[in-house]
């Protein structure tokens, strides 16, 4: 058995340093007098200045992790310090500066020290729950996730009671998903502290506001609720009031002193990324053409040795040979959808995964099997076309398209789709026997009409003298899954849904009123493409990559109604332009003005506040 351990004794006999109770006292007191020789050992080895050009220099979350290594560090944090390094870092702290910066200028909010700031910024998870989150709540300041939100947050509707606290100065509302800003607003339930006491989040609370409607005021004249609601945040802010305005002129003043550095910085990271792209890409693209010439040459030297040359493999051999390369995504690219674009496009993407010959002679061995079953299938497909000897087979029944998808023909009739798709997958299986059967099924369907393709030539027939009418009565595809026409047009689907859904029940004096509304509708795309025009005209010398951008908009026929895609062209002219035909010359000047304004401060800054 172990032996028994002798019992400790009361006598102290740590090895830690003894020191004077007077003399730690005295160390304390020097500690908290910031006037004192012997205040901060930082101060003591680098000296203030040196310690501020440290936090000049490190990002935001090194910066949070150097300041926590000591109290003295912590001290000689400032707002400054956290602001620059938020701005030069970017991501989600510098979102959540721009989410507590609206609340801090209107001083709805505790105005936070600067490590309370700091830690906020760079928060990442809740500060009740401990869950994920990625920025600060907009409306309170509090770095809560959307389940404490809902737990913290009191709804108030608005009334006669409620609405003159609600409108007071320095009240912070936030509406929460599902309400709506005029009719209620949320307000955080009870005061916000963090562990050490300090006061966070909001000035004035749902609690609070339910205190000063229930005081009694034995006055004649009884205070308004705004003169409350002023007469609390004073008393809260009674020991210090200068220190608050002193902080929010501190913060807002480093926000403009670190405004142009942070844009340069971007400007400076951008072109480091663009530079590092560069040579990404020219590294990348040297090893895609030796890719592509070994490629190239496996196939032309297996077709040289073959008996005959096939033309299939030469074409495939062009299309390789017109590759092109594309900036954006660092890779070749084939623009024409081709075998050669399903197949070599993994290469393109690894080329490294690429890089021994075993490897490249399977990429061609798949080109040509897959040249040599596309081959078949047409072959078949022309002989069950000779079989039904019917005018209409190979443009309209057996209407096609080759799907690189799947590395087989797709058709657009669904019966034929039924009759055809699984046989012609594994082409190599078909005997003349059962190529003949598959045409015996199809010439059985072959003088079938789709629904409503006589309406439509019709239409086509009456407005011929509309070029792009016409265009976008072809520019349609036949929808198996409703089995109805789809047009590419909105305004085309809107007019024409219903009647070609039930072609037998349309008239003449129907098929002159469709006339008549395609023609008209028509004529309203026209006028309004004009106008658009005439809107983007002002941006296209200025900004040619904004009127590229603003270009891209769509009319809704029933609103009458045109969108921008665009977020900027929502922002700036209130997301739709009503009645567009209806604007005069001023009316389209004042917008084009409006979207040159947003367009400008876009560019000049990227920041929302």
């Amino acid at each position: 058995m172990a032996p028994k351990r002798r019992a400790a004794s009361k006598k102290d006999t740590s090895k830690r340093l003894k020191t004077d109770p007077n003399e730690a006292e005295n160390e304390a007191a020097a500690r908290s007098n910031p006037n004192s020789s012997e205040c901060l050992i930082a101060e003591k080895l680098f000296g203030t200045d040196v310690v501020s050009v440290i936090f000049s220099f490190l990002e935001v979350r090194q910066l949070l992790r150097f300041v926590c290594v000591s109290k003295e560090f912590k001290s000689l944090l400032t707002y400054d310090h956290v602001i620059r390094a938020t701005m030069l870092s970017g991501g989600f702290p510098m979102t959540s500066l721009e989410r507590m910066i609206p609340p801090i200028r209107n001083r709805k909010i505790w105005i936070p020290s600067p490590l309370r700031l700091l830690r906020t910024v760079c928060g990442k998870r809740c500060e009740e729950c401990n869950a994920k989150t990625r920025f600060v709540c907009e409306s309170f300041g509090v770095f809560l996730c959307n389940k404490c939100l809902d737990k913290s947050t009191k709804l108030l509707r608005r009334s006669k009671r409620w609405t003159p606290y609600l409108q007071a100065n320095r009240v912070c509302l936030g509406p929460r998903k599902g309400s709506t800003r005029y009719s209620s607003s949320y307000l955080m339930t009870a005061p916000q502290t963090e562990k050490n006491g300090d006061s966070i989040g909001p000035l004035v609370t749902c609690q609070d506001i339910e205190n000063m409607d229930a005081e009694q005021h034995d006055s004649i004249a009884p205070p308004t609720p705004a003169e409350r609601v002023a007469a609390f945040i004073r008393l809260q802010h009674q020991p210090q009031p200068q220190a608050a305005d002193a902080a929010v002129k501190s913060i807002l003043q480093a926000i403009e002193d670190n405004r142009q550095d942070a844009v340069n910085r971007r400007a400076a990271v951008q072109e480091e990324k663009e530079e590092a792209r560069d040579r990404y890409g020219e590294a990348r693209r040297k090893k895609s053409d030796d890719l592509m010439t070994s490629l190239i040459e496996l196939l032309e030297q297996d077709n040289a040795d073959a008996d005959a040359v096939d033309t299939d493999i030469q074409e495939q051999v062009a299309k390789l040979k017109a590759r092109q390369w594309s900036a954006r995504q660092n890779q070749y690219t084939f623009y024409e959808d081709s075998i050669v674009r399903k197949l070599v496009m993994p290469v393109l993407r690894a080329p490294s995964k690429y890089a021994s010959k075993k490897k490249l002679q399977q990429v061609a061995n798949e080109i040509r099997l897959v040249t040599g079953e596309k081959r078949l299938t047409e072959m078949y497909i022309q002989q069950i076309v000779n079989y039904c000897q019917h005018p209409d087979t190979d443009s309209k029944v057996l209407r096609r398209t080759y799907r690189t998808y799947g590395l087989r023909y797709g058709f657009a009739n669904p019966a034929i789709r039924d009759i055809l798709n699984k046989p012609l997958s594994k082409p190599r299986d078909l005997s003349e026997q059962d190529v003949q059967q598959l045409a015996v099924q199809v010439k059985q369907i072959a003088g079938r009409q789709e629904p409503g393709e006589a309406l439509l030539l019709e239409l086509e027939s009456r407005l011929k003298e509309q070029p792009c009418a016409v265009q976008d009565l072809n520019n349609r595809s036949w929808n198996t899954w409703n089995w109805s026409w789809m047009f590419k047009e909105t305004y085309i689907q809107d007019i024409l849904y219903e009647p070609i859904s039930k072609p037998q029940d349309v008239t003449d004096a129907i098929l002159n009123e469709l006339e008549q509304k395609l023609w008209s509708a028509m004529e309203k795309k026209k006028l309004i493409k004009e106008r658009m025009e005439l809107l983007l005209e002002p941006i296209a010398e200025p900004y040619p990559t904004w009127k590229t951008r603003l270009e891209r908009w769509s009319w809704n026929s029933k609103t009458d109604t045109c969108t921008f895609w665009d977020y900027l062209g929502k922002r700036a002219l209130g997301g739709k332009l009503q009645s567009v035909e209806e604007m005069d010359d001023s009316t389209i000047r004042e917008m084009s003005n409006l979207l040159l304004a947003a367009i400008q401060e876009r560019e000049t800054s990227g920041f929302r506040f």
